[in-house]
């Protein structure tokens, strides 16, 4: 007796099932930047620490005149000034300190380009802190500038192209905001800053990015 084999539909994702996860996104987005930006204020702390200590010791050299100063007395002046130099550094050099000091110093020879690699090694460790701190403070902002974007509105864009599973002529895609052109705009900027999705260089067709779908867990 021939046996039916029975076809079980592949599951369809609709804005009710995705805006949970959107909302779930957002939470965690927030707080783990939040908690690198907590944790790069507390790094950033290292360098000031370590001068900081070195000025408070040389007070007790036999060259030394003049009034004694506490740890902390002498860690906050250190501070004042150390703090602001590198976050300046990490705002000049984006990140790529070493990268470029590399670059610069690759035909100084194997003596100069060893004490310059190695000093830009150090100064990149005290620039971790201040580049968790700002890149803290640029992700919440970021995410602070699309707080009206239409969640609802993103969520069926997602559920959509999950649905079809390839690009989307961008039209098609807006047929789903029912002609509001800035809540179309809005959510779509929202969804490409969370790397969710991805728009053609042409700009006529979207799709949902890899990453972005085990993100939502729906790859």
């Amino acid at each position: 007796m021939p046996v039916a084999t029975r076809y079980v539909a592949a599951p369809r994702h609709s804005a009710a099932t995705i805006l949970p996860k959107l909302k779930k996104l957002d939470a965690s987005f927030r707080s783990r930047w939040f908690a690198l930006l907590i944790l790069g204020a507390i790094v950033s702390m290292i360098g000031p620490v370590i001068f900081g200590t070195l000025y408070w010791m040389r007070q007790f050299g036999r060259r030394h005149t003049g009034e004694y100063h506490s740890w902390l007395w002498e860690v906050g002046f250190v501070c004042v000034w150390f703090l602001p130099i590198m976050f300046f550094v990490e705002w000049v050099t984006r990140g790529k300190l070493l990268e470029n000091t590399v670059e610069e110093t690759s035909g100084m020879g194997r003596f100069v380009t060893g004490r310059l690699v190695a000093g830009a090694v150090f100064v990149e460790i005290c620039l971790w802190g201040p580049r968790m701190v700002t890149g803290g403070v640029r992700k919440q902002i970021g995410l602070t500038r699309h707080r009206h974007a239409d969640r609802a509105l993103a969520a069926a864009m997602i559920a959509e192209m999950a649905n079809r599973g390839d690009g989307l002529p961008i039209g098609e895609l807006f047929a789903l905001a029912q002609n509001r052109d800035d809540a179309f705009g809005d959510a779509l900027a929202y969804l490409m800053f969370h790397d969710l999705a991805d728009v053609s260089k042409s700009g006529d067709r979207v799709w949902l990015c890899s990453d972005g779908k085990k993100a939502l867990g729906i790859g």
